[in-house]
This record gives structure tokens, sequence and C-alpha cells, in this order.
């Protein structure tokens, strides 16, 4: 590689000797250029930006030690050799601290300044060659980012980079933006992966994995600007980003994408899947941590079933010293579900939920749990099921991981096994007539507040299906039919006053809208809520 030189000296006898004596095609240098001060010499320096200069030091106008330090300001890179006839300590000191390469003393000697020459050459020479190694690596290290940054989210979620240091020059080096984000970790695993797929070939269960993996991909990851990273064979984590600054908000977008991607896969491959959803974050030094609730949250479905959606913040923690008998618990359930009375179910959760004394929730939550499966047992061996009762089972356990309160969770529980006892006697249609009433009752009287089946069985602790089929068979119209024959009646009670308008009427049976309680009056009587009121007010 030919380099570039300028050789600056006011002594024309010297400037034209050194550009005529020194062999420069053998060094590998090219004389670019020639100035008789440090003004003309800065000037050229700007304009050709040359890989050496050699410098006399005293000359006029401008000194060859404030030109370089001029040049060092614009051309960092470039290399100085100085010339004096000076020895002067002061003089080698500043033109050392200029990152001066060599301090010739005049006379030159051509030996000397070729020596400094060549190796000046040569260092300049192993700086480009390491220049061009770093930009090779830094062309790899682009490329390799995508396994880079993967790698860079399996340590954070191994907790091997904690320290907010560490992680900010990760992010920077490989070119992250991910800083003031919502972050959470998903865990999915597949369900019942080894038993059901022990006769599978290795291929095939690759395949499974590789289909849910990409389907994970371009259904999640992508939506979120996340990474995934695989665990086990069965089991893939994902990190993903939030721009909502509101966690319900991030939280909701999360399950929306989440539920579609679990039915897809349901559907596509006939597997199922468990999904554990970490806390939200701000802090990627939490994301171990919160790789760690999503993975628990994905073990708890053995207290439930599988093929669902876990919040890491509805897992339960459990007590290994719990103070109850679960053999006891089973015995004295037995005996109530099949033979006793709804003051037995009283007595049952008096003794266990007692009042005055203090109980941990994790305690409570744990023994509610426990009580719920003996008692789901205690169906299956009668060959009854808690879908038969409430046409939902994940209802029961969704409903109980919301409760804050022991008192929500003392009328949930005796409401459950109440539901039980009366489904394992004779006396069903009562029960199914008790549970009509409750609906009705809280229609009757909340009506106007009431928009959704859901607001009508909320105290109940009863699921949606098992309700809808409950009322409709024994009364001969939906629950839906129902809220809708209460707004309507009494909106006819009220529009029989002259003095009402008829926007009041409308907010008073619950609709915001006047012209939308308009089209539904008129749907349910044949005539517009006017025409009622001026053919029946007084």
């Amino acid at each position: 590689m030919l380099f570039s030189i300028i050789i600056v000296d006011d002594n024309l006898f010297d400037r034209e000797n050194i550009k005529d004596l020194i062999n420069w095609e053998k060094l590998g240098i090219n004389v670019v250029g020639l100035a008789s001060n440090g003004e003309e010499g800065y000037k050229k320096a700007v304009e050709l930006k040359p890989d050496f200069i050699l410098t006399d030091v005293a000359m006029p106008i401008m000194d060859g030690l404030k030109m370089a330090e001029m040049i060092k300001r614009e051309l960092p890179d470039t290399r100085f050799i100085f010339m004096s006839c000076f020895e002067d300590f002061s003089y080698i000191k500043e033109a050392m601290e200029l990152d001066a390469y060599r301090y010739v003393l005049k006379p030159i000697e051509l030996e000397e300044l070729t020596e400094a020459l060549k190796n000046i050459r040569d260092i300049k020479q192993r700086e480009l060659e390491r220049g061009r190694e770093w930009d090779e690596l830094k062309q790899h290290l682009r490329e390799s980012l995508p396994v880079l940054r993967v790698q860079f989210f399996r340590d954070l979620l191994q907790g091997e980079l904690r320290s907010h240091k560490q992680i900010s020059e990760h992010l920077e080096y490989l070119d992250l933006h991910i800083e003031n984000k919502l972050y959470t970790v998903i865990y999915i695993h597949i369900d019942n992966f080894n038993t059901a797929y022990s006769k599978a070939s290795a291929e095939q269960r690759h395949l499974l994995v590789h289909g849910i993996k990409r389907d994970a991909q371009v259904m999640i990851a992508e939506k979120f600007n996340g990474y995934i990273i695989d665990q086990q064979s069965k089991n893939l984590a994902l990190v993903l980003f939030s721009e909502c600054p509101d966690q319900e908000d991030a939280l909701s977008g999360v399950l929306e994408t989440l539920n579609n991607f679990k039915d897809t896969i349901n559907k596509k491959y006939s597997v199922e899947i468990t999904i554990g959803i970490g806390e939200f974050s701000r802090s990627l030094s939490d994301i171990g941590s919160v790789f760690e609730s999503a993975e628990h949250a994905v073990k708890a479905k053995f207290y439930s079933q599988g093929n669902r959606i876990i919040l890491s913040s509805q897992v339960i923690s459990r007590d290994s010293g719990l103070q109850y008998d679960l053999q006891m618990i089973k015995n004295q359930l037995t005996y109530i579900l099949e033979k006793g009375e709804k003051e037995d179910v009283l007595w049952f959760v008096e003794v266990y939920y007692k009042d005055g004394v203090i109980l941990t929730e994790s305690y409570i939550k744990s023994l509610t749990f426990s009580i719920v499966n003996i008692a789901q047992t205690i169906l299956l061996e009668r060959n009854e099921s808690i879908k038969e009762i409430f046409g939902d089972d994940t209802t029961i356990w969704d409903k109980l991981l919301h409760f804050e309160t022991i008192v929500d969770i003392k009328q949930w529980i005796l409401n459950i096994l109440d539901a039980f006892r009366q489904h394992l006697s004779e006396d069903g249609n009562k029960r199914y007539r008790k549970i009509v009433e409750d609906i009705k009752s809280i229609i009757d009287v909340n009506y106007a507040v009431i928009d959704t089946i859901d607001d009508a069985i909320k105290p109940l602790y009863i699921s949606r299906s098992g309700a809808c089929s409950i009322f409709k068979s024994l009364m001969g119209m939906t629950i839906y039919e129902y809220i809708l024959y209460r707004k309507m009646e009494a909106a006819k009670e009220l529009l029989a006053d002259p003095y009402i308008k008829i926007y009041e009427v409308a907010e008073k049976v619950g609709y915001k809208s006047k012209s939308y309680f308009s089209s539904v009056f008129k749907e349910y009587t044949g005539i517009t809520p006017k025409q009622y009121s001026d053919k029946h007010s007084s």
C-alpha cells in the first residue's frame, strides 16, 4: 500500500534534499506536498490529508509544534516526525505530547531518517491491518446479531447478567433500543409431550416443536418485537416488549394474542399447550425472576388443568406445613355431599374457615384448592363431573384465583359445595329453581345497571353456560330475554307518566342512548316510546 507524506521546512535546501535523496518508492511512501512554514503546511495537510508529516520545529509565521497541534484536531490519525537543530528538552517534551513518532536532530542523517520513516510506515501498516480486522469483526458481529441477541436474552433469563452497567453495554453493542418499555416473559409448555408423543420418531417430535416455534415467532414475537429462547425440547420462552404505558393495557394485548395462538396450535397440530405469563417489569435486570414466575405459573397447571393461559400473579404459593388432614376432609365431604343438608355445608365451612383466626392468604387458598380437588374426586368416583354442574370447570379455578378476601372465598366455597351436594341429591330440580329465582331476583332489583348475562350471574359464582342452560329449561326464555323483559316493562310503566321525558326513561332503565332505547322498545312493543306514551299517558 502506498502511503502519503508532506515535508514542511523553511530551509529550501533541506526540504529539496530530503525530497530528492530519500528512496521514497522503496519505502512505499509518496511525497504529495512541500511547505515552507507551519501555516502553509497546515493548509496543505487539511487539503491533502497525508498519512505522515515530516516537519521542522522552528519556522517563521507558524512553528511546527503549533501546526501539528492544529492538524491533530482535524486529522487525528496523521503521524509526525519532527526535525530540529535544538536539543532543548522542552521542545522534545512538547513534541512527544503531540504523539510525535520521532524527534530527529539536524543536520539530518539520511540513514537515521530512512529508518524512522520505515518504522512509522510499519506502525501505520499494522494499524490499518488491525482496523481492517476490526471492521471485519464488526461486520461479523452485525451478521451474528440475531444469534447474539438471543444469547443475551438467554443470559438474562438465567440470571447471568444483572448489573445495569453490563446490560447497558450489551444493549449498545447489540444495537437494541428497548429501554423504558414494559417487559415480560412468556413460557410455553407442550402438555403431556413425553407420554403423548412417546411413540413418535425423533424427527416427528422435532418437527412439531419447530412448527410451534415458527408460529410463536410469527404470531407473538414479531408482534411484540420479542425474542424466542429455546428451553427443553417441549418448552419455549419468549421475552416480549410492550409500548403500552399502562400494565393492564399491555396485559390485555398479550392475553388476546396468546389466546389466538393457543387456539391456532390446538387446531393446527391437535396438541394442547399451557402458557405462563410472568410479571411485567420495566427493569431488564428483573427478567430472570420474571422468567421464573412464568415457569412457575405453567407448573401450577398441576392443581387444575393444562391447555390454558396462567398468570403468574394468580399462582398460589403452597406451604408444605399446612395443618389439616386431607383424609378427614374427604370423609367429611363424602358424607355431606351424599347425605347432608345445607346446614352440614355451613358447619363444614365454619370449621375450616374459622372467624377470628388469623390465617395467611396462601394457607386459605391452598386449603380451598384441596377441598375443591377432593370434592371433584368424589364427583368423579360417582361418574359425575364439575362440568355437568357448571357447564365449564375452568370457571371454578378462575374465580378462586381472583378472590382477594376470605369472606369472598367462604361464600364461594359454601356455594360450590352446596351445588355439589344438591347435584348428588334427588332434589336437583329444587336447586335449579333456587338458582333461577336468585337470577330473577338480581335482575328485578338491578335491571337498570345490568347490560350482560355476566352482570346478572356474577354474585352467584356459577358458570355462564350452566346458568343459561338452567334458566332456559325452567323459564322457557333466556337470561338475556328476561333482562330485556324487565327493562321494557319498567319502561312502559315510566312512559305512562306524561311529565317524564323519553331520554329520562332510557337512562332509568339502563340505556345511555335515547335512539338505541327507542329502537329496542319499538322492536319489543311494535311502537315507538313516543307513540306508547301518547297512547297510555293520562
